[in-house]
Formats: C-alpha cells, structure tokens, sequence
C-alpha cells in the first residue's frame, strides 16, 4: 500500500493474517462477523494461517492500540474457487474468479473486552441474479503490504489508498495493450488508485475494498465490505482486481449462518424508539432528579460527566461494575438513574437503552455546567458597586448544544445492565505518570492532545477519601473558601483545571491526613488514616499524578510517589504546551472537549442512529 497512514483504530474490522509456514506477514482480510474473516482464498489455499490479529495499527509499537491474536478454527473457500483456472486472456486472471475465504475463528470475538474492534457491514443482499454495483464509487483500501513496486520495503504500520471502482468497459481498456483478450468475470471487479503512482501493492492480498455513502457512521451511510484484493499492480498504470462480495453473499451468510457467527455486536439491543419527545423528556427528567439532589447537598452534577466517562470506556454498554475501586462512588447515581429508567410514567426502558440515557445525560450535564459557569461566575467575584474583579472565563455553548443535536443512539446494553459481574475494566489509574496517560488512552483511538483536552472534565467535582482514597476538589469552591468540611467543589464547567495546573509555587505532593480539616464525618478516618499520594494546594484543591502529569515530568513507584515533590523540581512534558493553550483559552478547550467527549460516548459502538423521529 503505497499513500498515507491510517487513524489508529480507524478500520476496526482490518485484520492481518499471522502465516507459520511463510513467517511474514503475506495478507490481510475482514471481520465480517464475531467468528469469521474474509479474505482471499489465495491467501488460505497457499499458506497455512493459524491465527489472525484484530486492533492492530503499528507491528512496532506496543502500547498504540490494543490487539486481539485468536486461533483459526477452520479455513472455508469458496466452492467454486479454481485456483488452476486460466484461459485467453493469457494468466492475468488466474486464479481470481470467486477468489474468497472465510477463516472461522476457534472462539467470538469479544465486543465488551475490545470495544473498538467490530465488524464491517457485507453489501445488502438483493434478489438473483441482481447483485449491489459499485461502479464509478470511491473506496478506500487498507493493509499492511509492500510500499513500492521492488517489493523490498513493507509497512509497518497500516496504510490505506484511496480508489475508483471502475466498469468492467474501462476496466477492460485499460489492459487492451498488454492483454487484449481480457475480460472481467462476473465476480471480479476493477478498481484504480484516485492519485497517479498510488495503489494497493504485494502482501495487501486479502485487503478489503471498503465504501461508503456518507460519513461511514451514521446509519445507511456505513462502510460497506465491496471486495476482497486479488491482483496488485502497485502501480497507476493498470487497475488492481478484486474478488466481488456481492456475487458470494449467499454462500458467506449460509457459512456464518451454520457457525452461529453474528454480524452485528451481541448485547441487549436498543428498543430503537427513539423520538424527539423521548431525547427531550429524557433531558428534563434527568438534569431534574440531579438538581434536585444538588439541593440536598449532594453534587450529583460531575458524576453525572463521571458516569458516562466510565461506562463508555468499558465500550458504553450499560454496565457499572462497583466492585472496582475506580468506580467508588458512582453507585448512587446508578442508583438514581435505574428508578428514571424504570419509572412506570415515563418508561424510558421501552424507548432507549440504559447505555443510551447515561450517554445523553452525561452531554446535557456538561452543558449544565457550562452554563452554569457564565451565569454564576461573576455573581460570585464581582461584589455589588465593584468595578474590578476576578475575571470569569466564558463558556461557549454551541460545541456542547450541537453535540446533544448530532447526539446518535442505538447503544447496546451487556445482558447485566445495570450492574457488571465479569472481569473489571480496565480503567485508567490515578497513578499514571505522562507516558502512561497517553500510552492507555493512544490505544482507545485519542491522540495526545485529546487525552488533554478530555481530562479537563477534572474541572467538575471531588474525590472522597473514603471512596477513592483521594480527598479534596480538582478545582476549589469558585467562592475562593479554605477547604474544609463542606466539601464544597466546582460545579462550572470551565478550564480552570489548566489554569490552577500552571500555577508555580502552590503544589506540593504527598499525603493529607485524614481529620476534621478534610472530611465532616471522622468516622471514615478508621479506616482510612490518611490518603495516598496526591498533589495538593491548599489554596486551588488536589489533583491526582495523572492529572498533573499533563504538565510536569515525574516517574511514580509503586507506593504512588512521583519522583519530584514541588512544581519547581519538575521539568516540563511533551504535553505542557497544550495545557498552556488550554489555560489561556477557555473558548478552544470548551470546543475541543465537547467534540472529544462526543466521541468518547459513542466508543465500541457502530451503526448508531441520528434519525430521532419527530
């Protein structure tokens, strides 16, 4: 493949196929359901593959994105494969007509432990001998393969080129030189690259052809598996050939069919009802109930943002599992929002998933902060008369209000939602110096500066000692007060986060002892006698390593000790710029998170819908 890296985790049906008995890597393929690949049948018939691996991006690096190696049960080849076929046209297709291969897999692929694996859509089945016709569409090719026409240089890392699908009339022309008697069997199609010297090349065998008609999310707009790459010419000269999909649906359903194979995630599905009026209720119902416990002095507010950030990285599926120390706390709200979803009134459990309502809750939550911000802020620093004050940074809302418009639905819920009893999910741990941040979120598809931009949710609420083991607001009371008893946290979505982050000569890191001066109940102080290790300011609040390892350089031991105890001793990390930029604009980093955080909500999950009815 000879053009541009893809995304990590761009194409997350693309799989490589480990060979024993050629010890490289010579093909590619396609999950097409939670057992079966689809590749070449090349690539089965001349190699012995014993594994396939799913989430790869880099073969290099380790820590870029999470892979999945599993077994291969069985090789299928298409029945009416001939390897030894040729004819006039003079072995340019040797070999190509319905060159397809499915490779069962020994176990399913698991779609909660690998949310961001999922399978690619096959074309829509139509009535024989009418099959769907790509002609004339643009698609993209991905693969691993040789990246020049002397074969000597392979990717490490994936590629993808972008192609025309041409008509078998202009396919056949451009081989009318070298081989005039060629012609285009009903199961092969053409495709050539868009940019002259760009094409799928030696070892992309198995690559799937891939289109889309639209955004290649959205519903009806998916990519679509069109063909599977059987002949490369590395080169623009010539079209590569490919094995049409189409043409072979009904032996890859009746395959995928007898191994019990699914297309699509298993899950409890989505009821798939939802309307405008439901998004709406749904909205005022829940920003209600947590406001409501605000009044009682319980800020319900940030977990709200908390609750979605962590079921969606477990692949927003519903499920809450409290027995993991990272989730302490949440149970109250879990508890909140499973008494609105099963409220005979409004019987939100007959139009959405569970997984669904945390996700919209958490975008309006977020929102509510926002705004809470801008009409809050300078009440609180401007004094009645005061000409000066403290200057509130300004939240846009539009990112956020236009994230809840293009908010998509259809998540699907694990068969225990609400609760979780399977293995914990790995959630990121508090202790996390800079390397360690960026290598956990690098392999969930974010970049260095997303992790950056989505930790400045931070900026809402405050761990408990008694919960987490940590004490103390992120982002101190705005009303300036010392901490104390009354616990009091941010509830205004703002980039104070970064701003207290850079303040030189106020953190210090170490352990705050559990008493009367951190906690308004001292029972908890039992059990626990003092927190672990964090980074206090007794005059901006606490942050955890992780939070502050966006901006100083440290290693932690196994205790959680970092290595420096003061701003001062620290050097600065390869992300200290972009904190900088967050911290004097308040507008980029409302705009950069509402879209992060919308991407977040939607992870290991595909096919979502935006069509709300009215």
């Amino acid at each position: 493949m000879n053009i541009g890296e893809t995304e990590v985790n761009e194409y997350p049906w693309l799989v490589r196929l480990d060979c024993d008995s050629c010890g490289v890597e010579e093909c590619a393929g396609a999950l097409i359901s939670d057992r079966h690949v689809l590749t070449s049948a090349e690539c089965t018939v001349n190699h012995n593959v014993s594994h396939v691996v799913l989430g790869e991006h880099n073969h290099q690096l380790r820590f870029e994105t999470k892979e999945l190696r599993m077994e291969v049960k069985s090789k299928i080849t298409n029945p009416s494969f001939d390897q030894h076929q040729n004819d006039a046209s003079g072995g340019l297709d040797v070999g190509l007509d319905n060159n397809l291969a499915l490779l069962e897999l020994q176990d399913p692929v698991n779609y909660v432990d690998y949310p961001h694996i999922c399978p690619i859509c096959l074309p829509e089945a139509l009535p024989p001998p009418r099959h769907h016709d790509f002609t004339e569409n643009k698609g993209f090719v991905a693969g691993w393969g040789a990246i020049d026409k002397s074969y000597a240089k392979k990717s490490h890392f994936l590629k993808e080129v972008e192609v025309k699908i041409l008509s078998n009339q202009e396919c056949e022309r451009s081989f009318r030189e070298q081989k005039p008697n060629f012609k285009v069997k009903p199961t092969v199609m053409c495709a050539k690259g868009i940019i002259q010297g760009d094409d799928a090349c030696k070892e992309d065998y198995g690559a799937p052809l891939m289109v889309s008609f639209g955004d290649g999310m959205t519903s009806g707009q998916n990519y679509q598996l069109a063909g599977v790459l059987s002949k490369h010419v590395c080169t623009n000269h010539f079209p590569s050939l490919y094995a049409q999909v189409a043409t072979g649906l009904e032996w890859i359903n009746d395959e995928i069919h007898k191994a019990g194979g699914k297309k699509k995630p298993s899950g409890i599905p989505s009821m798939k009802k939802m309307t405008q009026q439901v998004k709406n209720l749904v909205m005022k119902v829940g920003k209600k109930a947590i406001l409501d416990k605000y009044k009682e002095g319980k800020f319900f507010l940030a977990k709200a943002v908390r609750l979605s950030f962590h079921d969606c990285i477990g692949g927003c599926n519903g499920c809450l599992d409290l027995t993991n120390a990272n989730n302490a706390g949440l149970g109250p709200i879990r508890d909140l929002y499973e008494e609105l979803y099963m409220d005979p009134k409004h019987k939100f459990h007959e139009a959405i998933s569970r997984a669904d309502m945390w996700a919209l809750l958490g975008l309006t939550m977020a929102r509510h902060a926002a705004k809470k911000n801008n009409d809050e802020c300078h009440l609180i620093h401007c004094e009645e008369g005061e000409q000066e004050c403290k200057q509130c940074p300004h939240s846009p809302l539009q990112s956020l209000t236009q994230a809840i418009e293009n908010f998509k639905w259809g998540r699907k819920d694990c068969p225990d939602s609400p609760v979780y009893n399977g293995p914990h999910v790995g959630l990121p741990s508090p202790h996390f110096n800079t390397d360690g941040n960026m290598d956990y979120w690098n392999y969930l598809g974010f970049s260095s500066q997303e992790t950056t931009a989505l930790m400045g949710a931070h900026t809402l609420g405050a761990t408990h000692i008694e919960n987490s083991g940590f004490d103390g607001p992120w982002v101190k009371d705005e009303k300036g007060r010392q901490m104390d008893a009354t616990k009091q946290q941010s509830q205004w979505l703002n980039n104070m986060y970064y701003q207290n982050m850079m303040t030189p000569d106020h953190w210090r890191a170490g352990k705050l002892v559990c008493g009367p001066d951190i906690v308004s109940d001292t029972s908890v102080c039992e059990k626990k006698h003092e927190t672990d290790n964090q980074w206090n300011s007794e005059e901006l609040g606490m942050m955890l390593n992780s939070d502050f390892a966006l901006y100083k350089n440290f290693t932690v031991n196994a205790e959680g000790e970092p290595s420096c105890k003061t701003f001062n001793e620290c050097p600065n990390t390869s992300t200290s710029d972009i904190v900088e930029k967050y911290a004097t604009n308040n507008a980029l980093w409302v705009k950069d998170f509402s879209a992060i955080f919308g991407r977040l909500i939607n992870h290991g999950n595909f096919g979502l819908l935006m069509d709300v009815r009215k």
